[in-house]
């Protein structure tokens, strides 16, 4: 890229870009690109939210959120260099190995809480918080990735439509599914909730603000935990932690009751550990490298782009798009039609076989009633 990075393998795909392994050879350091789809290329908006993300990113600079070094276009494609971390995303550990203990949940919302409030104290709502959206160094410590449909003060009104519907579904606050704009802190804050509910239970965390519900959804989960994951996901945005920091404090509280030491920098020990307690663990090497598709509640309204379907198409959708396949909906309705055909032989040849199971064989007589009389001499 650019004649001064080298790329390798995907690292991670999402509906917008694809991040590959980098090489700066010029600073001969190891670095991660990320490179808009070619398919979005030629699109100006999108180039622009892009271009966006590198911007609010160059922006902060703090140990929790991942570095930018560099934005660039190759020809008609603009890629961004960023830091490269190697320890792999939460949501990889959380599907290794299960469920998280208390005391790694809580040192990672540490991390990610205290990226947050450095995001907020700039102008900056994330928007996206999620375990695919945290990613763990090999030193142990939580980075927050992802910008690209932050909430950049200055820039909501020429980004952001009244309407527009961004984020991932399962951890949204009720006020994002009605729309992107305006959001606040505490946005974040309810996403973060639900992100330390799924890092506990491994589930996705859906519904965390219907209280009838709460006794099945919190099952197993410590009361210390249960109460910040309960405050955070209020359904009414006034009633959440005010800001990141706010929360933080109250999950230390937790940390503190439970018996929990919390570490320098909020570091999580990645050695020592095991599946049995669902502590975090290196054997050797991270997880494994895969490229990971954007899970398919992941919600970029596409009107805000100006991708809007054409009359006869349902809308493109980011989220489900993957490496040489058609869009969902294309693929959707052509599992429909080869449905459609598949049931129509399979109906006609029934028919073919029935009538034929009918007929007498060639050298019976034929039924009286069936007869057909000799024509008069």
């Amino acid at each position: 890229a650019n004649g001064r990075y080298t790329l390798s393998s995907p690292l991670g795909q999402g509906g917008m870009a694809t991040v590959y392994g980098g090489f700066d050879t010029m600073l001969e350091v190891e670095r991660a690109v990320k490179v808009l789809s070619p398919a979005l290329c030629s699109n100006e908006k999108v180039r622009r939210r892009f271009l966006a993300e590198a911007r609010a990113m160059a922006k902060l600079r703090h140990p929790n959120i991942v570095t930018i070094f560099d934005v660039g276009i190759e020809g008609e494609t603009p890629f961004i260099v960023m830091e490269k971390v190697d320890g792999g995303a939460v949501m990889d550990w959380i599907d290794r190995d299960g469920p998280q203990s208390d005391e790694v949940a809580g040192h990672i919302m540490l991390g990610v809480l205290a990226g947050l409030q450095a995001s907020h104290d700039r102008g900056i709502v994330h928007r996206d918080i999620k375990p695919h959206n945290m990613l763990l160094s090999r030193d142990g410590l939580i980075k927050i990735t992802d910008y690209g449909i932050a909430n950049v003060a200055e820039d909501e009104r020429s980004f952001t439509k009244t309407g527009a519907i961004m984020g991932t579904l399962a951890y949204m606050p009720p006020e994002q599914r009605q729309s992107a704009k305006g959001l606040g802190p505490t946005a974040d804050v309810f996403a973060a909730g639900a992100s330390m509910y799924a890092i506990l239970t491994g589930s996705e965390p859906f519904d965390l603000y219907n209280e009838s519900l709460h006794e099945r959804l919190f099952d197993g989960i410590s009361q210390p935990m249960r109460r910040v994951i309960v405050k955070a996901c209020h359904y009414d945005a006034a009633e959440r932690y005010e800001s990141a920091s706010a929360m933080s404090r109250a999950i230390l509280e937790c940390m503190a009751e439970l018996g929990i030491a919390v570490a320098q920098d909020f570091r999580i020990s990645l050695d020592g550990g095991g599946r049995a307690d669902g502590t975090m663990f290196f054997d050797g090497e991270a997880p494994t490298e895969t490229v990971r598709p954007a899970p398919e509640n992941t919600t970029i309204n596409p009107m805000e782009m100006d991708l809007g379907p054409t009359s006869d198409e349902e809308p493109y959708r980011f989220w489900t798009t993957h490496v040489g396949d058609e869009p969902a909906g294309k693929r959707s309705k052509s599992r429909v039609w080869t449905f459609m055909l598949v049931t129509i032989v399979v109906v006609a040849a029934l028919t073919v076989f029935v009538k034929r199971s009918s007929l007498p064989d060639d050298g019976a007589a034929l039924p009286a009633a069936q007869q057909v009389p000799a024509p008069p001499e």
